[in-house]
C-alpha cells in the first residue's frame, strides 16, 4: 500500500493524540478515557507521494448520566380535591430526551395516554379516590440513560370529626368546668398546631392541652354567670375544617316541681 502510517494524526479536541492508537497499513485504534459533553475528532494522513487525507470532523457526546425527572404533587402530599393535576417535568443537558421514554404509572396502572407531552414537561388532570395513591414515573435520555422516580400522596376530603360528652346548653355550678374533646382524622391526620378552642369570642387556645386525638383542659379564666360559648376548630393536613359549636351555662338548675 501506498500509505504511510508515520504521517497519521488523529485530533480530538484540538489535540493530536495517534500515541493512544495502535497503528496498522490500514487502520488505527485505542480505547480513550474521555469527560462527559460534547466532543470532536479527525484524523489525517499521506500517502507515499505525499498526498494528504483529511477525514470529516465528527462531533459526539458522551453522557452517563440520567435525566432529571420531578413529579407534582410532591411526595406525601395532602390533597382535599378529587381532580388531581399530575405534573412530570425532565431535562437532560447532554444527550437530551427520548420523549418516547417516557411513562407514568399511578397505582399501578399506566395512565401515559392520559397526559399532554410537550418539551420537557408532561400534564394532566386525574380524577381518584379519596385515600393513598402512588405515582411512578421513569425517562431515558437519547444515549438510554433512565431515570425513575416514585411519590406516594393523600387525597382526603373529609373533615376531621369531633365528639364530647358534654351536652349543648348544660348546666354546671363550677366556673371552670373541665374540657374533655375527642378529635379524629382517619387519612390526612389532625393538624393540631392549628386547632383552635374559642371561648366567649376569646381565642383560649393555649390553655389546653391538644394532642392529634384530644383536646384537655380547664379554662384560665371564669365562666360568665349564664350562657358561654364555645368553638372547637380542628382542621386536619389536607385542610378540611370541622367545626363544632355549643354552650355551657353557668348557674344553677331550677328545682323540680313533683
Amino acid at each position: 500500500p501506498n500509505i504511510d502510517p508515520s504521517t497519521l494524526r488523529v485530533i480530538i479536541d484540538g489535540i493530536d493524540q495517534v500515541e493512544e492508537f495502535a497503528v496498522s497499513n490500514t487502520h488505527a485504534q485505542a480505547e480513550l478515557e474521555l469527560t462527559e459533553g460534547a466532543h470532536s475528532i479527525y484524523a489525517e494522513i499521506s500517502d507515499l507521494s505525499p498526498n494528504k487525507a483529511v477525514s470529516e470532523t465528527v462531533q459526539f457526546t458522551i453522557d452517563k448520566t440520567p435525566p432529571s425527572l420531578n413529579l407534582v404533587p410532591y411526595d406525601s402530599a395532602y390533597l382535599n380535591q378529587l381532580h388531581v393535576e399530575v405534573v412530570a417535568t425532565f431535562m437532560d443537558n447532554l444527550s437530551g430526551i427520548d420523549q418516547n421514554t417516557l411513562s407514568i404509572e399511578v397505582d399501578q396502572e399506566n395512565v401515559t395516554q392520559e397526559f399532554v407531552i410537550s418539551s420537557g414537561a408532561a400534564s394532566a388532570e386525574l380524577t381518584l379516590s379519596e385515600g393513598w395513591h402512588e405515582l411512578k414515573a421513569t425517562v431515558s435520555d437519547l444515549v438510554g440513560n433512565t431515570k425513575n422516580i416514585e411519590k406516594t400522596f393523600i387525597i382526603d376530603i373529609t373533615a376531621p370529626t369531633i365528639e364530647t360528652a358534654l351536652q349543648d346548653q348544660q348546666i354546671f355550678s363550677t366556673r371552670r368546668p373541665a374540657l374533655d374533646i375527642s378529635i379524629a382524622d382517619n387519612l390526612s391526620g389532625v393538624n393540631k398546631d392549628l386547632v383552635k378552642v374559642i371561648v366567649n369570642g376569646n381565642d383560649e387556645t393555649s390553655d389546653f392541652n391538644i394532642t392529634d386525638s384530644a383536646i384537655q383542659g380547664i379554662s384560665s379564666k371564669d365562666f360568665l354567670l349564664g350562657i358561654n360559648t364555645f368553638e372547637i376548630i380542628v382542621p386536619d393536613r389536607a385542610g378540611n375544617v370541622a367545626k363544632l359549636i355549643f354552650s355551657l351555662i353557668l348557674g344553677v338548675a331550677p328545682p323540680t316541681v313533683s
